[in-house]
């Protein structure tokens, strides 16, 4: 599996959004190369808050990745949850 997040640095301006969008501090800023990078990607919890603020598209969150906060009861009793 890829990456959790990860940042395209070509694409990247170094506005620091993404640091400051990340509830769990998942993402850094390099005060020496001015681009944010991913500092602890098994924090993550796939909230999407750094990919939708990103102005430049620069960061990606892996979508085959699920946030376990996320999941119902029927997704954890196992439960179908289509008619049929």
């Amino acid at each position: 599996m890829e990456d959790i997040v990860t940042i395209d640095l070509d694409t990247c301006d170094g506005c620091n959004i993404c640091t400051t969008s990340c509830p769990v501090d998942v993402l850094r800023f390099n005060e020496q190369t001015q681009k944010a990078y991913v500092a602890y990607p098994e924090h993550c919890h796939v909230c999407y808050l750094c990919e939708e603020d990103c102005p430049t598209q620069a960061i990606k969150v892996a979508t085959e990745v699920t946030n376990s906060r996320r999941r119902s009861i029927y997704d954890v009793l196992n439960i179908p949850t289509e008619c049929g």
